[in-house]
């Protein structure tokens, strides 16, 4: 036998099951938005220069030089770091902070120090001028997950009583990350990936996003541990010049004579080295410029290529 509800009790019926159904999407998709992954974007950076003239800081480039002039002496340093673009909660990532002492005059030695500040985390590099007159440094970040909560959150890099201040907004689960929009009109390239190529093996690693490599080399003519570092763009404008910067530096070194080490970076109409003698002086850096010459805005992608011990790094830039 076949038993029929009233109208009323089928029509309420129909109406719980509604509610129910459109009430399970919304709670599956509040929870998954609490357990899924949370990242951080770099959105935006402020400058702030006490010094004047005498300071000029490039917060795109990451990097200042303080050509100081004439209280309490002459000198000419730079200071480098390298913030991350991108951050998760739960992960930790690092913060690169370099001082280079170029050229210094003064009664005795003194001290110059730079930091770096963020939710958690409070660090600092000194380095003593005349010497040894440079020093680099690498911290971790903990990207907690308090952080989440947040809607942004900032990262300091400091020196001088001034410094840079790089903005992070929260980036939802399941959104879209929204690319920088040209600031005037012209043709932009972002940095899109990296792909490394090691044929050293287990002996060289390699870290394509902390833009460093470690040769700790055995025992084929001789022993030797060498860092090397760069960094790279992270977007580029048609028509404009940037700075690419190549380091390395010789940890130890155990051989029967000396040998010279030498990495490179090749771009459109780029190819320039720096090269390092070992055991003396041990250490090397330079800054390349490369322009980005008028052409490039009618193609879809291009490549910069960090090269070492026969490997290297190949970063992608695609065009907006």
């Amino acid at each position: 036998m076949v038993y029929k509800l009233p109208m009323k009790l089928r029509l309420v019926l129909v109406f719980l099951v509604a509610a129910v159904c459109a009430a399970i999407p919304a709670t599956v998709s509040a929870q998954s938005r609490r357990d899924g992954g949370v990242s951080f974007r770099l959105v935006s950076s402020k400058v702030s220069n006490p010094q004047g003239r005498q300071l000029t800081i490039d917060p795109d480039a990451e990097n200042a030089v303080w050509d100081h002039c004439c209280d309490g002496g002459k000198w000419k340093i730079r200071f480098g770091w390298h913030v991350p673009r991108e951050m998760t909660i739960g992960a930790s990532v690092p913060i690169e902070l370099s001082m280079k002492v170029d050229s210094y005059q003064s009664g005795g030695p003194s001290g110059f120090q730079m930091n770096v500040l963020a939710p958690d985390l409070a660090e600092a590099l000194a380095v003593q001028a005349p010497t040894p007159g440079a020093g680099e440094r690498r911290v971790m970040f903990a990207v907690r997950d308090y952080l989440r909560d947040r809607d942004e959150f900032s990262i300091t890099i400091g020196f001088l009583s001034g410094g840079v201040t790089y903005t992070y907004r929260r980036q939802g689960t399941g959104e879209v990350t929204p690319m920088p929009a040209p600031r005037d009109g012209g043709v932009w390239f972002d940095l899109v990936g990296a792909k490394a190529s090691n044929p050293q093996g287990p002996q060289l690693t390699i870290d394509t996003d902390a833009e460093n490599a470690v040769w700790d080399h055995c025992c084929d003519g001789g022993k030797w541990k060498i860092r090397f570092g760069w960094h790279v763009p992270r977007e580029m404008k048609v028509g404009v010049s940037y700075p690419i910067r190549l380091t390395m530096k010789v940890d130890s070194y155990q051989s029967g004579g000396s040998s010279g080490f030498q990495m490179n970076v090749l771009a459109p109409d780029l190819a320039e080295a720096l090269a390092v003698q070992a055991p003396t002086p041990g250490a090397g850096e330079r800054t390349v410029t490369f322009a980005m010459r008028d052409y490039l805005k009618g193609m879809a992608e291009f490549t910069i290529t960090v090269g070492f011990v026969s490997g290297g790094v190949t970063y992608t830039y695609r065009r907006r």
